[in-house]
């Protein structure tokens, strides 16, 4: 992602950029941040551990969500976002990405006090995948539960 890709989002009607601190470095994630910003974009600053999500908190991120997935393997970790959950300021909304498959899953989100990841796998099943992504953005947004 580079600034240009920030500018055509919101000339495209987007409301949010997804920053992902994993690929890029400080400096890229800092300016991205601040065009988003200047932009009144929404960011959603990715991390995956605490190393990365003081970088976010360090940027003064408002959204950051904690990516379950390790990058390099694939693997999902559904105890990566509980682990990292109580070290965010109380006023950061904080997502829960990857890995929650199933209630269980959507339990132990709910007990860290975390939102589930929109893009959820079941948003994008069914006969409209538009309709539930909407609605499962509100559902996000408000705090509301599936």
């Amino acid at each position: 992602m580079c600034a240009q890709d920030v500018c055509d989002a919101r000339l495209m009607g987007a409301s949010a950029v997804l920053l992902i601190v994993a690929a890029l470095s400080r400096a890229e994630l800092r300016t991205l941040f601040e065009i988003a910003t200047v932009l009144g974009l929404t960011s959603l600053i990715e991390v995956h551990d605490a190393r990365e999500q003081a970088l976010a908190l360090g940027l003064g991120a408002l959204v950051v969500g904690v990516n379950q997935r390790d990058l390099a393997t694939f693997e999902v970790d559904p105890e990566r976002a509980a682990a990292l959950a109580s070290s965010f300021p109380s006023d950061v909304v904080t997502v829960a990405e990857s890995g929650i498959r199933d209630a269980r899953d959507r339990a132990a989100v709910r007990r860290a006090r975390l939102r589930r990841d929109p893009r959820r796998r079941g948003v994008r099943q069914g006969a409209d995948p538009a309709a539930r992504w909407r609605t499962s953005v509100r559902r996000a947004v408000s705090g509301a539960t599936a």
